[in-house]
């Protein structure tokens, strides 16, 4: 019963909170693990991780309904960043390091996702504001690969697509455009100026044709 309660932990954590839908077969199928063996594997793993460690009600931190809003996105990045580390060292222990970049992109991207679903975009485009600021759904990222083809996973294994893809580094936005989640390329000029806004406030300048299409994206949004 206990090993049964803490697999059903496992699973919850790794698969239905850390939204590993998406992907989760990849890394089963390049590392030829049963999905059985990977979240034994992981149960195991998570018991000693620092997440968890030294917390007596750990598990409730994990609770099937957690709080709201920032605390519950907190705990989502904190679930993205422990599937990072425990599938890197997975890809390690297999002799599979070679496909690290490409998943670790992966994991980041539909962990970017996840986030900005469910952290919601803008009600609506407010053309009457004075401030502005980077909306809380609206994040950065900075891979290896760029997103449309990392989506082609799936219809090829890793060593396909090590074989067919090139990296290209590239900033990327995943963002909620007014609840639906989208995601844009941005040259160098567009990411500093994202980067520049996220976590402060500006003053809006009307007519500034950037400004006034993140705001029109639901990228930017009023104060």
């Amino acid at each position: 019963m206990a090993q049964a309660k803490r697999l059903k932990e496992a699973f919850h954590l790794f698969y239905n909170q850390g939204g590993a839908v998406g992907w989760l077969f990849i890394v089963l199928e390049t590392l030829h693990l049963k999905a059985s063996e990977f979240f034994e594997v992981f149960a195991e793993w998570l018991e000693g991780s620092e997440l968890l460690r030294g917390n007596s009600q750990a598990t409730s931190f994990f609770a099937e309904n957690p709080q709201h809003g920032d605390a519950l996105d907190l705990q989502r990045q904190k679930i993205i960043a422990q599937q990072l580390m425990f599938v890197k060292q997975l890809f390690e222990k297999y002799g599979f390091s070679h496909f690290w970049p490409v998943v670790d992109n992966i994991i980041q991207l539909h962990g970017a996702m996840l986030r900005s679903l469910y952290l919601g975009g803008p009600e609506s485009h407010n053309e009457n504001t004075s401030l502005i600021s980077v909306h809380k759904a609206s994040l950065l990222l900075k891979l290896k690969y760029l997103p449309d083809d990392l989506f082609m996973v799936g219809d090829y294994n890793l060593e396909e697509f090590l074989q067919l893809f090139e990296p290209s580094k590239t900033h990327t936005l995943v963002y909620n455009r007014f609840g639906s989640v989208e995601i844009m390329a941005l040259d160098n000029l567009q990411y500093e100026f994202v980067s520049l806004l996220t976590g402060k406030t500006s003053e809006y300048q009307p007519g500034d044709e950037l400004t006034d299409y993140l705001l029109s994206e639901g990228i930017l949004h009023a104060i």
